[in-house]
This record gives structure tokens, C-alpha cells and sequence, in this order.
């Protein structure tokens, strides 16, 4: 049997379709249609505009066509010379404009007048840039190595942005502030722009601390200290141990406090458990009481009747009284406003004058407290920065001469202290030795007696 040949086209002269996909498919979103003669078209179109600049179709008859009445009896018949394939590619020119045109060169007659518009300065930087010679002064020629640094500047200096490199803003964000400023279209959803949150001021704390990195120490700490400043060191050592010890005290009798309402709420529990509540004559006598109250309070109400013509007057006279006398408070109240503008303004400013007033006093406090660091306060965490203890020594501890002066405290301890004082380190709380996973109580089980006790 003969092979039949499928037909390209059907009897109408449309073009066959091809074999139809399923539904789900990505080729049921578009046509399946056969449009390789509508391409080739549109490149043959695409050609002609290329060589020639405009589609044949767009041209007029008289481009096209000429009609030739001179005949061809005085012109030598011959053959066109065939051109390499060489040849062929340098002589074929696109008739679409470049989107760059070259420039020409300016020729001899121009070249004068460029030399005269070019100033000394221009003239001399390109030289160095070049790497000739440079006269200077008195006919004298640059050093060669200034030339050439000079010239290798001169080059990078072009190169460096001037702009603020973290002011600098996006094209994305360009885009939508210009849609923001009316240029936005109606198809186009809003524009939506990330909000820009004002940074948070810094903290002048550490400005206002004007305490030395190398504090002087207490008269008293010397190793012959005079009897005065040693007694006056001890006070100081004295009164910062009795706050110690007030603290110390505050802390056992509210734990005490806590135990002891502890057990008295474990034995107001066990009192309440032990005891059964049981109705009384009391309860019966009180239940009485109430149903009789209710029963009184019901037989008391009336049932609501239409009032008179002359109540309803009455009722609509008083509504209207009351209006007007709070028209007349309402009056008086402005006229009271108006008459004593004056000492209002002048509590206003009386009032700004306190703020002013207290918001000084309290720059003062602050200067006065930062004088000695930020010992004892909180700046920034939860932990208090530690004011440091009192080297202090008893008076029958001192030393009578440098021999027997003992090595004591620790100047990485004081310079630590130092820093968190004037701000420069953060105060945080001792993070003491960790107990490892496995070392606490455990059981062990002697081979002796084969007992399990427990220890440590």
C-alpha cells in the first residue's frame, strides 16, 4: 500500500494544525499554530531594511522601476568581474545608521585653532602625562620622576568618586519615589517604600566622666600614712562595711519573713482540711432574712401609671431651666478665660522657666555624679558598675620602712575598674566556674559489702 502524503494545507487554505497536546500541559496556554511562513516574512523584511534602509513595500514606483528608451548600441557589452568572498564581506554596509557616529579627525586648517584654545596648564599636564619634558622656571626641566609621579596622579585623581559613597541611592529607589511624585499609572499598584527608622543618639555619657585613667590614691593607703589621714581612711572603710552588713540583715529577715509565713500558711492549711463546714442556725435564720427583704421590696413597687398634663409641663420646665443655667456656667467660665489671659501666660511661662530650671539642675547632678566615674550606677545593662574596695590597712599592720612592706593588690584589677568607671569597658556580672555535666552526686556501689551509698 502507497504511503499517503499528509497535506500541508486543508481546503479552506488555512494552515494545519498540529497534533493537540492535553489540557495540562504548558502548550494548551498558547495556539498550535504553524507560523514559520509569517517569520520567514518578517526576517525577509527585516533583510531589506538592512541593505537598503526602508521595506520595498514603503518605496514609491519611480525608486523601483525606470524605463529605459536609450538602448544599448554604444555600450560595450562585458562581463562583471567576480569579486572574492573577502572582498565581498568589507564591501557590504548596512544602511541602518550607527548609533555612535565617529567623529572625524579635524584636519591641518583646524588643528591651529585647537592648539590656540588649549591653555599653558592643559598643555603642560598632558606633556607630563605623555612623559616629555616640562620647562619650568628660568627654562629649567622638571625632574623626570616628579613628571611621571605627577602624571600617574594626575590619572588616578580622575578615577576616585567624589560623592558620598553612604549617601548614594538605588535605582529601585529612584523608581518609586518618582512614582510617588504623580508619574504613577492606574494599572499599577501603590508604591511601597521601606519606612527609614531615625537612629537612636548616641550616649554622651562618656564625655561628661572626668575621671583620670591614673586616679591619685588616699593619703592614707601610704606605708607611713600621718595619723589623720589613716583615721580618715579607716572611717571611710568603716561606713561602707556597716552598709555591707545593713544590706546583709535586710536580706536574712526577709527570708526569715518568707519561711515563717511559709509555715503558717502550711498550718492555716492543715486546719482548714481538718475542719467540715456544717449549716447552722445561723445560716437558716440568714436565708429567712433575705427571702423576707425580697418579698417586702416587691409589694413596695408600684405600677407605673401615665402622668398629667401638668407634670409633663412641669418635667419639660425644670429640663429647660437646667439648659439655660448651664449656658450661663458655660458663659461665665469664658469670660473668666478671657479676663485672665494674662496670668495664664504668665504660669505658662512660669512653668517653662521650672523645666528649664530643673532640667539644669539636673545637667548639674549628673556632671557632679560622672565627676568620679560611673561607680555604683547603671549605664546600659542591669549590672551596677562596682565602685571598688578600700585598700586599708590596720595600724598595727603598717610597715615602718620599705623593707618590710608587704606586695599587695593587683594593677590589672584597678586599671579594669578604672575602665568600666570612665565607660570604656562594660559592667557585667562574674561569671564564676561552671560545674562540668557528671560531677555531682552519683551512686557507688562498694565491692566489700555490696551497699550502694551515696557520695560525693
Amino acid at each position: 500500500m502507497a504511503a499517503v502524503a499528509k497535506k500541508k494545507f486543508s481546503v479552506t487554505g488555512a494552515p494545519s494544525q498540529y497534533k493537540r497536546t492535553g489540557r495540562k500541559g504548558k502548550g494548551a496556554w498558547r495556539k498550535n499554530v504553524d507560523i514559520d511562513d509569517v517569520e520567514g516574512g518578517m526576517e525577509e523584511i527585516r533583510k531589506e531594511e538592512t541593505i537598503i534602509g526602508v521595506p520595498l513595500q514603503k518605496q514609491p514606483d519611480s525608486a523601483l522601476f525606470v524605463m529605459d528608451d536609450t538602448g544599448d548600441l554604444q555600450i560595450r557589452k562585458s562581463l562583471p568581474k567576480k569579486l572574492t568572498h573577502a572582498q565581498k564581506i568589507l564591501s557590504a554596509r548596512s544602511a541602518v545608521p550607527s548609533p555612535n557616529p565617529i567623529q572625524p579627525s579635524p584636519s591641518e586648517e583646524n588643528a591651529a585653532k585647537y592648539r590656540e584654545k588649549m591653555s599653558r596648564l592643559q598643555r603642560e599636564r598632558l606633556q607630563r602625562i605623555a612623559g616629555k619634558n616640562v620647562r619650568g622656571p628660568f627654562n629649567s626641566v622638571v625632574n623626570p620622576r616628579e613628571r611621571s609621579r605627577e602624571g600617574v596622579g594626575l590619572e588616578l585623581k580622575s578615577t576616585i568618586p567624589q560623592d558620598n559613597l553612604w549617601e548614594r541611592v538605588d535605582e529601585d529607589t529612584k523608581f518609586i519615589e518618582s512614582l510617588k511624585e504623580g508619574d504613577q499609572k492606574d494599572y499599577l499598584p501603590g508604591a511601597v517604600l521601606k519606612p527609614k527608622h531615625k537612629a537612636p543618639e548616641p550616649d554622651q555619657v562618656r564625655q561628661s566622666i572626668t575621671l583620670k585613667a591614673v586616679s591619685e590614691p588616699h593619703a592614707g593607703t601610704s606605708y607611713n600614712p600621718a595619723v589623720e589621714a589613716h583615721q580618715d581612711l579607716l572611717r571611710k572603710a568603716v561606713d561602707i562595711e556597716e552598709v555591707r552588713e545593713a544590706k546583709r540583715r535586710k536580706v536574712e529577715a526577709s527570708k526569715e519573713r518568707t519561711v515563717q509565713l511559709s509555715k503558717e500558711l502550711e498550718e492555716k492549711g492543715e486546719k482548714a482540711e481538718m475542719a467540715v463546714d456544717m449549716p447552722g442556725d445561723e445560716d437558716f435564720a440568714r436565708e429567712e432574712a433575705e427571702a423576707n427583704a425580697a418579698d417586702e421590696l416587691a409589694s413596695k413597687r408600684k405600677d407605673p401609671k401615665k402622668k398629667l398634663k401638668r407634670a409633663r409641663r412641669a418635667a419639660i420646665k425644670e429640663k429647660l431651666q437646667r439648659h439655660l443655667s448651664h449656658l450661663r456656667a458655660v458663659q461665665r467660665h469664658k469670660l473668666h478665660d478671657v479676663n485672665f489671659h494674662k496670668q495664664i501666660a504668665a504660669s505658662v511661662d512660669a512653668g517653662v522657666a521650672n523645666r528649664e530650671l530643673s532640667a539644669k539642675r539636673r545637667r548639674l547632678k549628673l556632671q557632679r555624679l560622672y565627676a568620679n566615674g560611673l561607680a555604683g550606677q547603671r549605664v546600659g545593662s542591669k549590672t551596677k558598675v562596682p565602685k571598688g574596695d578600700i585598700d586599708v590597712q590596720l595600724t598595727e599592720d603598717l610597715a615602718e620602712n620599705l623593707r618590710t612592706m608587704k606586695v599587695e593588690g593587683s594593677l590589672f584589677r584597678d586599671r579594669f575598674l578604672n575602665f568600666q568607671q570612665r565607660g570604656l569597658l562594660e559592667a557585667r556580672p562574674k561569671d564564676g566556674p561552671r560545674r562540668k555535666a557528671g560531677r555531682g552526686t552519683k551512686l557507688v556501689e562498694k565491692r566489700a559489702w555490696r551497699e550502694f551509698d551515696q557520695t560525693m
